[in-house]
């Protein structure tokens, strides 16, 4: 009915009202009287209502247009649909970017995104597994799942789809809502990170390294298994941290280590060094470890990553050629001192012969210096192969 009947309605009635008031006697006129009061009653009733109906139609226009802009303005697609019909009431541009494909086309936008999205082992989402149809279905709220989905050219991306019923209280979902973030680059670069991860820990693996890490704020430190072993340690037997670590310190390296890990971490330096550490059984192991610190704003290390790898045979090794090389430099200079304590009595006693009146004599002399110049000679020859090995070492960087 409109305002115009409203207004014409209310003159009948009272017109209606004069004439009865006319015709009736003290008592109807009375009755009438309260009538008239009544419906004026109503009449005012209904103007306020009808007014508060305005104004809430003004509000809800109000409403759904600040709904609309802020829904275009989200980073995210979101998509509003009708149950149980499935067809779209709201949805914003973001949901088009994200699939790259104008899929408000389709009447039905729950089947539209089965069609699209992929389970894991490739197979299309049935339209009734979508997170959208849950949770019209069945009230179910979905959060960040993540689906793999295909582009009209070919390529696939992956989403994170979030969606809830609209209800009304003690009502079925009347609408349901899905929120749709892209996270294709989120995902590769997860999977790239993951790859990189993989091959550092395959390099630690053929490496045999540990790695821990300290933090220092939360007073918390984390070994992976190999950490463990290298310091004499069943993996989880022990809290990891400095105390575990300090406790397997070489007497003898102790103070030295423990100083050059403070004054790495007070001159913003990397730790590098090599040192002993003691095993339960009493045997002593090399270990070469490498930290590096990470500080906040005001300067202060608060973490620290570092790995640490065995070297006790390369000791071993450097300890054999430093004790050849010993040996090398002890050889040469026996070497020339035996030369030069031959190579003079024998010219004395060369000069002897040559005075002597018995050349028979003579001549053995001789022949017998000869055979001892022989000798010498050798001894040079060692000498001189000595001096070559010990500077074929340096130059390999074996000595």
């Amino acid at each position: 009915m409109t305002r115009t009947a409203d207004i014409h309605t209310s003159m009948q009635v009272n017109d209606t009202l004069q004439t009865l008031r006319e015709r009736a006697g003290p008592a109807e006129r009375r009755l009438l009287a309260m009538l008239a009061a009544h419906i004026g009653t109503l009449e005012d009733r209904v103007r306020r209502t009808e007014q508060e109906c305005e104004r809430l139609l003004d509000e809800n226009v109000t409403d759904h247009a600040m709904l609309r802009a802020v829904i275009e303005r989200m980073p995210a697609g979101v998509v509003v649909v009708e149950s149980p019909s499935g067809r779209t009431v709201l949805d914003n541009e973001q949901v088009n970017r994200i699939l790259r494909d104008p899929y408000l086309s389709t009447n039905d936008v729950r089947e539209r995104l089965g069609r699209i999205r992929l389970h894991p082992d490739g197979r299309p989402y049935r339209p009734e597994e979508c997170p959208l149809s849950r949770s019209i279905a069945t009230g179910e709220r979905v959060t960040d799942e993540e689906i793999a989905f295909v582009r009209p050219d070919g390529s696939t991306g992956c989403m994170a789809v979030s969606s809830a019923p609209v209800t009304a209280p003690g009502d079925a979902a009347r609408y349901g809502v899905a929120v749709i973030r892209d996270i294709t680059e989120q995902k590769q670069v997860e999977e790239e990170l993951r790859t990189s991860r993989d091959r550092v820990a395959l390099a630690l693996d053929a490496l045999q390294a540990g790695v821990s890490y300290w933090d220092f704020e939360n007073d918390r430190a984390e070994w992976n298994p190999r950490q463990y072993e290298l310091l004499g340690y069943a993996p989880g037997s022990v809290e990891p941290g400095m105390p575990a670590l300090v406790d397997r310190l070489h007497p003898g390296d102790r103070d030295r280590v423990l100083a050059e890990l403070e004054r790495s971490s007070r001159e913003r330096k990397d730790f590098v060094m090599e040192y002993r550490v003691c095993l339960p059984g009493g045997e002593e192991r090399w270990v070469r470890s490498v930290r590096r610190f990470a500080y906040n704003a005001a300067g202060r290390a608060i973490s620290s990553h570092g790995i640490m790898y065995e070297i006790t045979d390369r000791k071993h090794h450097d300890a054999i050629r430093q004790k050849a090389y010993d040996q090398i430099e002890q050889n040469m200079e026996q070497f020339a001192i035996l030369g030069d304590h031959i190579r003079h009595p024998l010219q004395v006693i060369l000069a002897r012969a040559d005075l002597m009146d018995d050349a028979e004599a003579a001549a053995s002399i001789r022949q017998q210096v000869r055979r001892i110049n022989t000798i010498v000679r050798q001894l040079d020859r060692g000498w001189v192969e000595s001096r070559a090995i010990r500077e074929f070492l340096r130059k390999n960087e074996m000595a």
